[in-house]
């Protein structure tokens, strides 16, 4: 019997996945994957910002961003001397 999953299939149910998740974080829960990493919401103070190609001062108001950390599994395969892509 063969195990792999229509593509079509596969692509629905991830997408379906992605949009929980999604959903979740925009509504500021934390959201964890083990082995993985883990995904939130930060705030962002407001602050005055540059323009670098006209040099106008721009007043940017605090908003939320998504924030992403690294679970120790995925850390210590990204850093693993195996994998080194440098």
């Amino acid at each position: 019997m063969d195990k792999a999953m229509d593509p079509v299939r596969a692509q629905g149910a991830v997408n379906q996945i992605l949009e929980y998740l999604s959903d979740r974080i925009a509504s500021g829960e934390k959201i964890e994957i083990r082995r993985f990493g883990s995904f939130s919401t930060r705030l962002r103070a407001a602050r005055v910002a540059r323009n670098p190609r006209t040099g106008e001062i721009l007043n940017l108001s605090a908003v939320k961003v998504c924030y992403f950390k690294p679970g120790k599994v995925l850390n210590a395969r990204i850093n693993s001397s195996e994998n080194s892509g440098d």
